[in-house]
């Protein structure tokens, strides 16, 4: 059975990156939270390598959606890992993923699973609605959709 007093403190870790990092919009403060050598993936973007990288993906993110803000569904957390699903949404005022700027709140639903080791987030996989972001920022439109 998993120690209780370690589950907790990683949960606490994770919230401490979402409300400090992502919601505090503190890209320098990825060096607290992520080990150096943190592997990010996320399917449709890749895989980021590094906590100094990580810091330069967060600043474009937020120079992107300065509003940017994650409200957690929920969170469950075993051993040394940490599952959370947000829904997340921003003002798309710069270049998001290489799309430019829709003046649009953008919004899309996310799970994201984080491994921690050692007091720091070791890997992330990032599950974000890709398709609806896509979408949303005009760079796609779903068959559906007429």
């Amino acid at each position: 059975m998993a120690n209780q007093t370690t589950i907790a403190a990683n949960k606490e870790l994770v919230g401490e990156f979402i409300r400090r990092v992502f919601n505090g919009h503190d890209a320098e403060a990825t060096q607290d939270n992520f080990s150096s050598d943190v592997q990010w993936h996320e399917g449709t973007l890749g895989t980021i390598g590094g906590s100094d990288a990580m810091t330069r993906f967060y600043g474009d993110l937020f120079a992107a959606l300065p509003d940017l803000h994650a409200t957690t569904l929920g969170v469950v957390a075993d051993e040394d890992t940490v599952w959370c699903r947000f829904v997340v949404e921003g003002t798309s005022e710069g270049s998001l993923f290489g799309f430019p700027r829709t003046g649009k709140v953008v919004r899309w639903d996310a799970i994201d699973t984080y491994r921690v080791a050692n007091g720091k987030i070791a890997e992330e996989w990032s599950s974000p609605d890709m398709t609806n972001i896509l979408y949303q920022v005009g760079a796609y439109t779903p068959p559906w959709i007429s």
